[in-house]
């Protein structure tokens, strides 16, 4: 990647002397100082990229079903019409919980990262595959207080673990990619860029450093991948800021 990038670099240079040649010398040297400091990048060849990036980071990336059994009061009335009612039986009632969410696998040996409000407290776990592919999961560890989770799925066959970048070298403004299962719509892919590196204060977790980007996400995409460039996995994507209770 650093290659592709300092080849358009170097294209963007060499076009602006080439095109200059017939000015004076103070306007070529404007020209190439402008020039080395914004490289003109073709946007074919940056669809190109995004493609490829997509591509090699979507095996990775898995949807998360979840079964979770909830106990709730019942209700002290229950009503049966005309706003009248008659008494029920009080105590509690319990029913399954049905939930969605998305993980990266980061170990061949089944290993995959997700959130903690993906799967921490499901009684069962479903990862379904790029390939389609059904295998159940299994709970490994949890931390509520950073809102991760790991789990475990036994395959035979090849699983494609997600390269891991670091994302204490993000910088603000750079691209970003965020795939996922939104809406159980697996493999979507969408992009954006950094808008904020250590967003914290939000109220989600005890631990709070959030990459704040604004690739479009939305229900399903938690636990899903955040990745840069190299399609290296620099996050984790958690969480949605919208009134609307989707993308914004």
């Amino acid at each position: 990647m650093g290659r592709i990038l300092a080849g358009f670099a170097a294209a963007a240079l060499l076009f602006a002397v080439l095109g200059f040649t017939t000015a004076d010398d103070s306007q070529t040297t404007a020209a190439a100082r402008t020039s080395s400091n914004r490289a003109v990048i073709d946007p074919r060849a940056m669809s190109d990229l995004f493609a490829d990036i997509s591509q090699e980071v979507g095996p990775s990336v898995v949807t998360i079903t979840s079964k979770t059994t909830v106990t709730a009061p019942a209700g002290p009335m229950v009503p049966w019409g005309f706003g009248f009612g008659y008494p029920g039986q009080g105590g509690t009632r319990e029913f399954t919980q049905e939930g969605l969410g998305s993980g990266v696998i980061i170990g061949s040996e089944g290993l995959i990262v997700t959130n903690n409000h993906v799967a921490g407290e499901a009684d069962e776990l479903l990862v379904i595959l790029s390939s389609g592919e059904e295998v159940e999961a299994k709970l490994v560890g949890a931390d509520p207080r950073s809102d991760l989770a790991l789990i475990q799925i036994e395959y035979q066959g090849v699983l494609p673990a997600i390269e891991m970048g670091n994302s204490d070298q993000l910088r603000v403004g750079e691209w970003v990619l965020a795939v996922g299962s939104p809406f159980a719509l697996s493999q979507t892919v969408t992009q954006g860029i950094v808008s904020y590196l250590g967003r914290d204060g939000v109220g989600l977790a005890d631990y709070e450093s959030y990459i704040q980007t604004d690739a479009a996400i939305n229900p399903g995409n938690s636990g899903g991948a955040l990745v840069n460039l190299n399609g290296e996995l620099i996050g984790v994507n958690t969480a949605i800021a919208s009134r609307s209770g989707g993308y914004q």
